[in-house]
Formats: C-alpha cells, structure tokens, sequence
C-alpha cells in the first residue's frame, strides 16, 4: 500500500534496498571519451565502458579473440557520465537529499550543476553526497569523470618516495602496472587466470535518497547462547539466544537532534518491541542505535552448512518512526519514517586452535560439531564489475557449489566484496564464506590517505554483510605475508620498510576495524597463515614460516611432482588453495574462423611454465607427445589429467580427518573463470561442467570411500562420514577385480566395518600386489573397483572409487568397443531431455561426453569422466531449448574414452 501511496507523489520515488524514499538514476546517461570522438546515449546503469562500447556496436565483445589487448587503446582514454534529470519543487521541500554512488570504478570528479561535489579513488566504497542545496526545480546536470586507471596508477607512482613492490605483472599476463596503488579489483590488470580489463563504469546503483528524519543503513548484529536457571525450578538449565544490534542510521545533518520512536521484531517469533530514541547525530550525520533482545533456544531451529541440517532463517524488522510524523500531512508521512529487514540464521562458529603435540589444529566447529569444511575457491563472476550482480550466473554457479556437496567458498582477496544476492544465496543454501579483504599478491601502502581510505572500506562493507550466517571468516588478504616473508618482490633488502606498512595496514588498521565490527568471527591476517600462532612471529607481527603445515592454512601447488601419486602431497591443518590446471572446451565461442585456436590459447595461458604445466604431468604417465596430439584430445586428457590430481590430492586431505595432522579443510582452486582459457576451474566460464567438477562431487559426498596405494605395495581403504547425529552404521566395502578384456568380474573381496559418524574410518589396509600374484593376476591387467554398502539396504552402492595397481603407461587396456545411441529424445516446455545409452564390451575408462550444437552453449550431464564396468548404462543430457525449435541428433554429441591412449 505504500508503495502505491508514493506513487501519487512522484512517478520516479521507489522504495530502495534500506526502504527509505529514493529517486533512481539509473537510465538515460551519456557515455564520451576525452577525445570527444565517441558518444553513446541511453546508458543504463550499472555500466562500464567495455559492456557499453560492445552494447553500441563500437566493438566486439572483449572477451573474444585477442580483444583484452586490442581494446586496451580505451583504457588509456579518459570518460564521462552524463546525466540530465528533472526535479520539482515538492523533492526539493525535503530537509535531506543524498546523492549516492554505491559503487564508481574507481578515479573520479564528480560535477552536479557546474559544482564540483568531490572526487573518489576507491572502488569499494559508497559514496554519499549532500545535495540539497545543489539540486534546482526542473533539470539539473550530472556529469562524472572518469580518470584512465593506467594513467593514474602511473601518477600514484611518480609520487612515491619508494617502491611498492609488483610494480608490474609478469609480462605473460599480458596486463598493466601498478595495480596495487590503486583500491581497485586487483585481478582487473591482469593475472595468470584472466584477461587485463582496466575499465571504468557506474558499476553500482545511483540514487538520490530523500528523507525528512533518518535514514537505516546497515544493521549488524551480536548472537551469543546464554544458560540460565529457569525460575520455577532451580535445577534445570535453559538455553536462550541473546541478540544485540547495532542500526546504523544516517541523517543530512551534522549534530542532528533526532527523537522517535524504534521498533523491531524478529518476525514470527518475538515482539514488535518500541524503544523511544532521543540522540544526536555526530559531525557526518551519522549515528549507531543499540537495542538488544533475548528468545528461547527453542523457538528458533540451528541454521546449518549444506549437508549436515536445514538452513533456518528468520527476518529482523527495524523500523524508525520520527516524532513529527504524525504532525505532517498524509502525503509527508513516509519521509519521517525508515525500515530495513535482514535475514539472520542462529549459528554458532568457533575456529578451533588447540595446542597439539606438534602444532595448533585449525578446524570449525559450527553448533558445537566439528566439521570438515569441503571447498573451493570463488573468483568474480565477471572480469566486468557491471556484471557482477548478474543473478542468473551467480545462482548457477552457487546451485553448482552446493550441488556438488561443498559446504564453504573462500571469497578470493583480488576480486570484489561480492553482492547482497551472492551473500543471501550462500545463506540459502548453507556454503560457508570465508571471506578475504581485497588486497591480494603484493605490498601496499601505508600513508595516512590509503590507510583512511581502507577503513572507510572495510566499515562500509563488512557492515553490510556481517549479517549473513554464511560468513564463517574474515581473512585481511590473499597471499601477502607469505610473499612477504620468502621475499616475493625482492623486499629482502628493506624488509622492515615493508613489514612496518604490512603491519599498519593489516594489524594496526584492517584487524583492528573487523574487531570493531565482529568482534565475534575468526580473523586471519593473511592466508596462507599459522593461525593463532604468535610464537614464530616477528616483532611486525609476520609468521617466519606462513607454509608451516603444522599451523593455520596453507596454498599448496606441487609444480614439477608427479601429482598423479599420493606422494606427491603431504597433510596440512586446513588446505585453503591447492589445484591443477585444464583446457575448456568452448572455444568455438571466442574464437574467429580463420584464427589458429592453439595461437589464441598460447596467448591466453598466462602461467610461466605456460601449457607445460598440463602437458608434463601427462607425460609423466602415459605415452604420448601431447603437442602432437589434435586439439580435442589436449582438452580431454588435460581434463582428465587435472581431475585425477585434484581427486588424489583431496582425498590425501580427507582421509587425514583424525590423524596426527587432522586436517579439517581443503578448498581446491578454483570454481568458475572470468574467460574461456588455460585455468584452474572445475567449471568453465560458460557455465558447462569440466571433469574435475563431476569428479569432486563424489570426493565431496556425504558418504564416501577412499581408496590410498602407497609406494610400498599397501593398498588402504577408508570409509568417509559426514552425518552427524546418527549412530555407527553397518557398512561393507567390496572389491571388483576386472581384467581389460572382461566385463564379467575376475575376484571379490568384502570388508566389513563400522562407520563412525562425522569421521574417517579405516576399513583396512593389503598388501594388494601380493594379493595379486597370489591369484595369478598381471597388475597390468587389472582394473580394482570399489563399492560401498549400507548393510541395512545393501542393493544400491552409496559410493565408489577405483584403483589402477599398474601404472598408466604400462596397463595391458583393450578397446572396449563404445556404441552409444538416444534411448529417449524429448522436448517439452523448452526443456530438453535426452537419455543416452552407452554399450560396452569390455571396461571403459574416463568415458567423456562432449555436446556440440551451434545453438546451445550450456548443458548438463549427469554425470562424465566415469569408468563403466557394465554392459549398458545410461546418461543424462538437459539442456535449454526456446519452443522446442532445435533438433538434436546423434551426431551432435562426441564420446572419447580414455582406454586409447594407453
């Protein structure tokens, strides 16, 4: 109702993300460069320059072909924003008027009216700006300059009295410098996964926010369980939730004398409760309102992380009424009065650091349960800033995190703080955030400008997501004390100069403004860290060994190992980043006719070792000289070759759940991409399922077996468990022995155990060579599967694994002979549905599914990237089709199995 009331008032009034009353420039703005010889109209926010420039048809898209360096040419211009935009003189009665920038990218002078209002160099920051008495009845005049941010990184730079250490990215990356002098994504000038795109943009929301009283900004809140004895009787102990939130609350004026009434509930279930609030503004117009509430623990049910419960949420109402709402008009009402609701979830979260005989364990227990946190590592959604609030992609990304069994992402350092919808989706669906401050792979400053602006940052940000369940961590950066540390940068030979800035900036400012606003959420100062670790630090507060695996995190990339082999990896606390490259598939989308797609991926692979990083771990184990072979089989087996190695060494990581090092984390890097290229993804950028995703939701499951050969012949068998609130269940391991030429099973052995719950079990451990020529079998031959069984219903196996005891290069394989043909072809609705009926006549390897329609980019399978050992067996193909107007045949799809190149 009064949206419709507000209506009446002014056709451009709406409702904002706080509820308070806003008018939204978000349409009809003018793009220009300084040259004057480019002009764009009709410009919608958010923007960017690259979306607008490709929007107009001045240029293809820059993420296709070489355009991340032809298009650079427009970094180095400067741009405006323009807009021209109506008030009455019914807006311009009210006391407060905010221009609000949520986000500008990044170097900026804002004019409203000829006035300079002021300028930004931060892109994380909101921006507000006191307008009333700039704004005229009818049009007004907005404009916005955006300065090159080469340009002005370069300016930053002449400036110094030092060095601040990268200067530039390695030249393979194909990007620009001084990227950490700037409070930009620091991924966008360049890094080893994705393109260089210096932009510039609105890339958030504008609006012009109008009130007479108050506005809500952010609330935060407090959640602490609390035992007391009940009244009636003395000796039982109940639990209740004790809440206390701070409303944080703006007004256009400095020293503002504000009374009114607060009212809050926690909806459904305790109040409305009014509180009357007499207070005063501080000199920014700003203020903080406390009110606490207390409810039974059982009122409320445990918001848990995916997997292990429901994720319960309830809404908290804060509404502000001023005093002098009801002395005004009905029209006027609504300006007096601010409302905000947030989603909440009761959870509890200690990151538990306990002394060890050989270190201090690292783990999170959520609800007073220990939990093994099953991860990957989250890079922006888009290389452009503008499309990161793209809901569809960022759903189908978290809906394939949380498909895949991962209960936590780890929000990179050198992206974005992510949008309210990436963080109410995590809530939604129970992935645990661990969240990074955006700083990431260098040094920084540490001048009083660079060091206020920051803490602006942090407050505007972390106020804005402290809320959400699913933020289990804050961490200050990605990588930049071990790089300090082992002298990345050459800091060596001012290592205290540097050390003295990390310090202010992380210890001194970071740190410090997280505790001021949770004080209650484990901090990191870096990651890779030792934690609670203070005894192995240096008076700047910086670990002497941040890789120590006994303490806190570690980044793990066994470059030049032979990552097929367990051996190749060694127990940690908690893995934060370890992965493995691959090749995508979608080439066919980035890529012109007459352009040679190995050129384009020598151009895109920007790891130094460049594609021998893929193509030697191949080469370690099977014959064949991977350059030599066709393009389609690079991408499979690099596919291949990097789901092997992340499953290996993840399970090295799981099963090491209880031992001596009791590792309790492994998030793999990492889940998406910001371009089709050489990356470390599970999942392409145009949304289709490398092998390795496929893969890693069966490492992930709930229930699973791991199947660990050492280089001593001892075959180890682990039963995994992530149920909590259950008792040792029966379960049976059973052991298929198949030669290459059978499919009928040659041997079978069974073990029985019982599987603890929320923990690893060894099942058994035989010496399986001996096994072997004990029966007369060839290790060459052999292909060993593994089946587990609830020995309560012991028809369907829940979990599987495989062990080849022979090496790839040596195995005696056989061509199974693969057929395979549609057994159902249905369209209905738009959505597709096709069955696809695989035959075999002997064990196929890795059988790997690729769909190729001109038409259609995005699909999902079933499953791919499996071993079959039966007859016949059935996969799953849906995809989108507009009206049901594409035909699909067999020749659209393409079957490879690994067994020919062994």
């Amino acid at each position: 109702m009064r949206v419709a009331l507000l209506l009446l008032i002014s056709t451009c009034l709406v409702l904002h993300g706080t509820e308070a009353i806003s008018i939204p420039l978000q349409n009809d703005w003018i793009l220009k460069n300084s040259d004057r010889d480019i002009e764009i109209k009709n410009i919608q926010i958010p923007s960017g320059i690259f979306s607008d420039l490709e929007a107009a048809n001045v240029t293809e898209s820059i993420l296709f072909s070489y355009n991340d360096v032809k298009l650079r040419k427009f970094s180095y211009s400067n741009w405006s924003y323009s807009l021209n935009f109506n008030m009455t003189q019914e807006d311009l009665n009210h006391t407060t008027m905010i221009l609000v920038f949520h986000g500008l990218d990044t170097i900026t002078e804002i004019f409203l009216n000829d006035v300079l209002l002021g300028s930004t160099n931060n892109m994380f920051i909101r921006y507000r700006f006191d307008v009333k008495n700039h704004l005229f009845e009818g049009e007004n005049h907005l404009i916005i300059n955006f300065q090159s941010p080469i340009e002005a990184a370069k300016k930053i730079k002449q400036s110094l009295s030092y060095s601040i250490p990268p200067e530039c990215p390695p030249e393979v990356y194909n990007g620009e410098c001084h990227i950490n002098l700037l409070r930009k994504m620091q991924a966008s000038f360049g890094w080893d996964w994705g393109l260089a795109v210096p932009s510039m943009g609105i890339w958030k929301n504008v609006e012009i926010e109008i009130y007479d009283s108050l506005n809500i900004r952010d609330i935060t809140y407090e959640l602490t369980k609390i035992s007391e004895p009940t009244i009636e009787e003395s000796d039982l102990v109940e639990e209740n939730w004790n809440i206390s939130l701070k409303i944080f609350v703006e007004s256009g004026m400095e020293n503002a004398h504000v009374k009114g009434a607060l009212i809050y509930e926690l909806s459904g279930i305790s109040g409305p409760y009014t509180e009357h609030k007499d207070f005063k503004t501080n000199k920014n117009g700003k203020g903080i309102l406390k009110v606490t509430i207390q409810i039974k623990s059982t009122d409320v049910n445990y918001w848990w992380p995916n997997g292990y419960g429901k994720q319960n949420l309830y809404t908290f109402k804060v509404k502000w009424e001023d005093e002098q709402a009801n002395d005004v008009n009905f029209y006027s009402k609504s300006y007096y009065i601010a409302q905000k609701s947030i989603n909440i979830g009761f959870r509890t979260i200690e990151l538990v650091q306990d002394r060890m005989d050989n270190g201090l364990s690292f783990y999170f227990r959520i609800n007073g349960i220990d939990i093994f946190m099953k991860g990957s590592n989250w890079i922006p959604a888009s290389i452009l800033p503008e499309k990161l609030e793209d809901t569809t992609k960022i759903k189908e990304l978290l809906q394939a995190a949380r498909d895949a069994n991962l209960n936590m992402l780890r929000v990179w350092g050198g992206g974005v703080y992510e949008s309210d919808y990436f963080y109410n989706l995590a809530d939604e669906y129970g992935i645990l955030i661990w969240q990074d401050m955006m700083f990431a792979c260098a040094m920084y400053s540490a001048d009083e400008e660079f060091l206020k602006s920051v803490k602006t940052e942090i407050r505007h940000q972390i106020r804005r997501i402290q809320h959400h369940p699913s933020i289990a961590l804050f961490a200050d950066n990605n990588e930049n004390e071990v790089a300090l540390r082992q002298g990345w940068y050459a800091t060596g030979s001012n290592y205290s100069l540097y050390a003295s800035d990390y310090n202010k900036l992380y210890v001194k400012t970071i740190t410090k403004e997280l505790l001021s606003i949770d004080k209650n959420r484990p901090i990191l100062t870096s990651s890779p860290s030792n934690g609670a670790w203070i005894q192995d630090k240096d008076k700047f507060g910086i670990s002497l060994d941040p890789q120590n695996q006994h303490f806190g995190d570690i980044h793990f990339y066994p470059v030049g190992t032979n990552s097929w082999h367990s051996q190749s990896f060694h127990q940690a606390r908690f893995a934060s980043e370890f992965g493995f490259q691959s090749f995508p598939q979608g080439w066919k989308d980035v890529v012109r006719k007459n352009e040679s797609i190995l050129e384009l991926i020598e151009h895109r692979q920007h790891h130094p070792l460049r594609n021998s990083i893929i193509s030697s771990l191949i080469e370690k184990n099977i014959n064949v000289e991977f350059e030599k072979l066709e393009w389609e089989d690079q991408v499979y087996l690099s596919q291949i070759s990097q789901a092997i190695a992340l499953k290996i060494e993840t399970e090295v990581y799981r099963k090491g759940r209880g031992n001596f090092m009791n590792t309790m984390g492994a998030l793999y890097w990492q889940l998406n991409d910001v371009w089709t290229a050489p990356s470390w993804s599970s999942i392409e950028f145009n949304g289709n399922f490398k092998i390795a995703h496929f893969w890693m939701t069966q490492v992930f499951a709930p229930l699973s077996i791991i199947t660990h050969l050492n280089d001593m012949n001892k075959l180890t068998i682990y039963g995994v468990s992530d149920e909590i609130n259950v008792q040792a269940k029966k379960m049976t391991v059973k052991m298929n022995i198949f030669k290459w030429n059978s499919l009928t099973i040659a041997d079978t052995l069974e073990w029985k155990f019982m599987m603890k719950p929320n923990a690893v079990t060894e099942v058994t451990n035989i010496e399986i060579y001996n096994y072997l020529h004990d029966k007369n079998f060839d290790v060459r031959e052999c292909l060993l599967m593994f089946y587990l069984y609830d020995d309560s219903d012991n028809s369907t196996a829940i979990a599987n694994n495989f062990i080849f005891p022979g090496k790839y290069q040596n195995l005696l394989i056989n061509d199974p002979n693969l057929r395979f043909s549609f057994s159902s072809n249905k369209c209905e609705k738009e959505k597709h549905q096709i069955f696809i009926e695989i035959k075999i006549d002997s064990p196929a390897v890795f059988i790997y599914i690729t769909f190729n329609h001109e038409n259609i980019k995005k699909y999902r399978l079933s499953k791919n990237g499996f071993i079959q050992v039966s007859p016949i067996q059935n996969v799953q193909l849906t995809f989108d089709n507009p009206n049901c107007h594409w035909n699909i045949t067999i020749d659209d799809l393409k079957i490879k199995t690994f067994n020919k190149y062994l």
